[in-house]
């Protein structure tokens, strides 16, 4: 993601406002020094991002951001939808965001079912 960011856009040369959903530790460290960027990071559960908040239901202005990077979070959300009609609604007209999942082209369809909400019901189907 930061080889992308840094050789394919001008995420950390320009005055942008950039939002990072559950930071990764070592591109939330380059990304909150870089001074070109506004930074906010958040999350729902931890305790090292600026914001606590649902992606579901954000408290965030709309067309706030420039950028927006959400990595391996929205398929932990139940309703994955709303998390990125949230993220839509408060990045900027002409901004983009990266929104990473893990995909298993093997599968011929999506094997979802929200019933299945404990931890190990959760490791054993998906």
């Amino acid at each position: 993601m930061y080889l992308y960011i840094r050789e394919k856009t001008n995420a950390l040369s320009e005055r942008l406002k950039l939002l990072q959903v559950a930071p990764e530790p070592q591109l939330q460290k380059v990304l909150s020094t870089c001074s070109s960027l506004k930074y906010l990071s958040t999350d729902i559960d931890s305790s090292q991002v600026m914001v606590k908040v649902d992606i579901t239901r954000m408290p965030l202005p709309n067309d706030e951001f420039d950028v927006i990077l959400c990595s391996h979070d929205l398929e932990h959300v139940l309703d994955d939808r709303q998390g990125m009609r949230e993220l839509f609604r408060i990045l900027k007209p002409g901004g983009w965001a990266m929104l990473q999942v893990p995909i298993a082209l093997a599968l011929e369809k999506t094997f979802e079912n929200p019933a299945i909400t404990d931890e190990q019901g959760r490791i054993r189907e998906f």
